[in-house]
């Protein structure tokens, strides 16, 4: 639950400069926080297995889709979103 808190952090973020998100964006941004999620759930630095990552990612994605397309973001926090380390670094140090 507290990771919700953290997805709706990122897209309420996501409104500064830049031009609106895709769904396509919005739904890479799930992805690589439902990965993160994962590895820190489980305390992995691996990979999970599609069908975790797929749980992870159900328990957010309504409400961050709703959020997240149309929403202003630029490059830069795309790329920030990619290279990341944990999805907390993603609130942090890509949409702050």
């Amino acid at each position: 639950m507290a990771r919700t808190g953290t997805i709706l952090s990122i897209v309420l973020l996501l409104s500064g400069c830049g031009r609106p998100a895709t769904l396509q964006e919005c739904e890479e941004i799930a992805g690589r926080v439902a990965e993160l999620t994962y590895m820190a759930e489980s305390k992995t630095k691996t990979p999970a297995n599609p069908e975790q990552i797929q749980t992870i990612r159900a328990r957010v994605r309504d409400s961050m889709m709703k959020e997240c397309v149309g929403k202003r973001i630029t490059q830069r926090a795309l790329q920030c979103v990619r290279t990341a380390k944990s999805a907390d670094a993603i609130k942090k140090d890509c949409f702050d």
